[in-house]
């Protein structure tokens, strides 16, 4: 297990200075940006924690599940440009 762990760091170390290192950086960084941005939105408009809806407001999971699939499709397409 040991050396599972010291091959994934090795690797992503090394994936720092290599091809896909604008990948490596931006689609977090995007991810997060976008996660912010919807969490920010849901707060002005007085919503209550995304998880937190979804698990104790059965009345309104689909339009929350609705809502959240838009929100990770822009990942998604941000994920496929890159």
């Amino acid at each position: 297990m040991e050396d599972f762990f010291t091959r994934v760091w090795t690797n992503l170390v090394g994936r720092l200075t290599g091809p896909m290192q604008f990948r490596l950086v931006f689609q977090p960084l995007m991810a997060c940006i976008l996660a912010i941005r919807a969490g920010l939105r849901d707060a002005r408009a007085g919503k209550p924690p995304f998880l937190w809806a979804l698990t104790f407001d059965p009345e309104h999971r689909r339009e929350l599940l609705r809502k959240g699939w838009k929100d990770i499709g822009r990942v998604f397409i941000f994920a496929v440009i890159m």
